[in-house]
């Protein structure tokens, strides 16, 4: 219900039960009418002072939660941003030693393949000289089959 009709209500309510007074009794009825209206009144008042300042209360609560709230975000958001940096510093460093790591293998394998070249070579030199050592220190058996 709406304020004024409420306050309506009871104009219309304390003004039916005066009728039935004589005029001496009704003026002292309204003021007490009056009296109890104004304690309403004033209680209303009160309350709705206390209901404001609990307002301000919690508005200014929420208010400092709001900035606490804030700050750690932010605060975490700077850690997530410096993690973030430290993570792509920390991936380039280890894909350039990983492309160092492949680069190593490489040059390792192709010494290997070198290596493994010259010690062929070897073995061909070192079966020919065999070979013609053989020859060498058996010359009748070449003559044998000659003749």
């Amino acid at each position: 219900m709406h304020p004024h009709q409420a306050a309506f209500l009871e104009y219309r309510v304390a003004t039916s039960l005066i009728s039935d007074l004589p005029v001496s009794a009704q003026v002292p009825r309204l003021k007490w009418e009056l009296l109890h209206a104004l304690e309403r009144a004033c209680d209303a008042v009160s309350r709705s002072h206390c209901l404001e300042l609990e307002l301000d209360r919690l508005k200014s609560s929420a208010i400092a939660r709001t900035r606490e709230h804030q700050a750690f975000s932010a605060q975490l958001h700077g850690e997530l941003t410096d993690r973030t940096r430290q993570l792509a510093e920390l991936r380039a460093e280890s894909d350039a030693k990983l492309g160092a790591a492949y680069r190593d293998l490489a040059a390792v394998n192709a010494k290997c393949e070198a290596l493994d070249e010259l010690c062929k070579s070897l073995l061909l030199i070192a079966d020919q000289a065999a070979d013609a050592s053989d020859e060498f220190q058996n010359p009748k058996d070449d003559l044998r089959a000659s003749a």
